[in-house]
């Protein structure tokens, strides 16, 4: 091979194996660290809560609460907790107490509104593992099912909370469709493909009705229990199968939207709607849904 095009194939090796490494779902350049925090006194109950944090990484970062689904703990949301830190947030992980036999959406949406004045009073605090690395004006949810339901739930009338990711969300007696015309902050809906016992309430008109600027996308092959990571077997014996290669997709979206919202990557507006989003949508990983008004509207903050 002559030395030109030797030297353009490496370079153009260089550059895929950069890209991939960018994808938003793959680990970030920091360490992660968690902190068992233990249980935490919130209005939604004794709350055993882990913090995932940046290492050896000067703050602060953006927080983000991540919720779980019903009958479901922390522990099913790991992978996307140690991303999110490993690229600059600070991530809250509750096992919150919210059953199929019984749940109140409202109180949990106020546990996890007080999880992020905890994290914030912890961050002043000289022996908090967490000391300095929270920036409390800069305040995200992801959740899960029912969790995807408390996270839209705390955003609803709170100027505090700066982005919402909801994975496959479901209603309950239509509170959030009653909710979502006070959603201001920016929003993702990311729908699973196949519907089942748990995703079944959730309707369109919920994403219609949202006040703020907002995207909607279903991931084509994937169902229910597939935003988690790890998972089990339990999941989809109630909810409904799905393809676990569609799970770093919902990380990929979260991520994304999370670090373009929150000023922590503009870059990643290329996810929320932009030429990386259409590329999905061409390539049958997505069935596109709907972009309305989403930008990086933070931009970056040091």
């Amino acid at each position: 091979m002559p030395v030109n095009k030797r030297f353009a194939a490496v370079v153009a090796a260089l550059c895929l194996s950069r890209l991939a490494a960018a994808l938003p779902e793959d680990t970030g350049t920091l360490s992660a660290e968690s902190w068992d925090a233990g249980g935490l006194a919130l209005s939604s109950g004794d709350t055993p809560t882990t913090v995932y944090y940046p290492a050896a990484a000067t703050g602060p970062f953006p927080v983000v609460a991540v919720v779980h689904g019903a009958s479901r703990n922390g522990d099913y949301h790991v992978t996307l907790a140690q991303t999110l830190a490993s690229r600059g947030f600070v991530a809250l992980v509750p096992s919150m107490d919210c059953s199929f036999l019984g749940c109140d959406h409202a109180v949990q949406a106020t546990g996890v509104l007080e999880l992020f004045d905890w994290a914030v009073a912890e961050s002043a605090d000289p022996d908090s593992p967490i000391l300095g690395l929270v920036d409390g004006a800069r305040r995200g949810v992801i959740g899960h099912s029912w969790g995807g339901l408390a996270v839209f739930l705390a955003a609803a009338g709170e100027p505090a909370v700066d982005a919402v990711v909801c994975l496959d969300p479901n209603d309950d007696d239509g509170v959030a469709l009653a909710a979502a015309p006070t959603v201001v902050a920016p929003t993702l809906i990311l729908r699973a493909d196949n519907s089942g016992a748990c995703n079944s309430l959730w309707t369109g008109a919920v994403y219609g009705a949202v006040a703020g600027a907002k995207m909607t996308a279903t991931i084509i092959g994937s169902g229910h229990c597939d935003p988690e990571d790890p998972t089990d077997f339990l999941c989809p014996l109630a909810c409904g199968s799905g393809d676990a290669a569609t799970t770093p997709i919902f990380r990929r979206y979260a991520v994304a939207f999370m670090a373009c919202a929150l000023g922590v990557d503009p870059a990643m507006a290329e996810w929320a709607g932009g030429a990386s989003y259409d590329a999905d949508v061409a390539g049958g990983i997505l069935i596109d849904g709907a972009v309305d008004g989403i930008v990086c509207a933070l931009g970056a903050r040091p």
